[in-house]
């Protein structure tokens, strides 16, 4: 099956967070491939941005230290799936993943994070075809990976699930721009 081709900015247009990686020979597996256990590690790099880049400048610096390194109310990760669509080839000292992040849902107790990985590999832009006609094989990307996580806030003094801060919740809504699906009205306890 050849995989689509599309550009980077085509592709990351709906995520708010855009991150360049680099890749390294240790994450290859035998067969030569990143080992998918690494997209763990890229995720969180994807969630870890969002923070800094679109919550860190919006609220308040004690809000947001409480969030990022919460002793009473912040993000726990409760659940996190991955589907993969190619090995990703190693192309040597250079080669890079892009990863879009955003946040799909905000629910009153919990967000539901969408990331994407993409790569220029020149081994898997030979292998696929061009669906959006990128200017030059440079403008080429193929979507490896999709992900979705859900970060569920927690109250670490009280050992319980809290309600997302509502200066939290205003800068997630404002970053994606009313794309975000809003269920502030649904029960902390559901």
């Amino acid at each position: 099956m050849k995989l689509p081709v599309t550009t980077l900015s085509r592709a990351l247009r709906p995520f708010p967070v855009q991150l360049s990686l680099p890749l390294h020979w240790g994450e290859l597996d035998a067969a030569g491939s990143i080992n998918t256990l690494y997209f763990a590690k890229f995720f969180e790099a994807g969630r870890r941005s969002y923070y800094l880049q679109v919550l860190k400048p919006q609220v308040s610096p004690s809000s947001y230290a409480s969030f990022a390194a919460p002793t009473t109310i912040g993000p726990i990760l409760k659940s996190c799936q991955f589907e993969f669509f190619t090995p990703v080839p190693f192309d040597g000292p250079g080669s890079r993943l892009e990863i879009g992040t955003r946040i799909k849902t905000l629910l009153a107790d919990r967000f539901v994070w969408e990331l994407v990985v993409l790569s220029n590999s020149p081994r898997l832009l030979q292998a696929s075809e061009s669906t959006s006609a990128p200017a030059s094989a440079a403008d080429g990307y193929v979507l490896v990976a999709r992900g979705e996580a859900v970060s569920v806030m927690f109250d670490y003094s009280l050992h319980k699930k809290a309600l997302v801060p509502s200066d939290i919740a205003d800068a997630i809504r404002t970053a994606e721009q009313s794309d975000v699906q809003q269920r502030a009205d649904q029960r902390a306890g559901e």
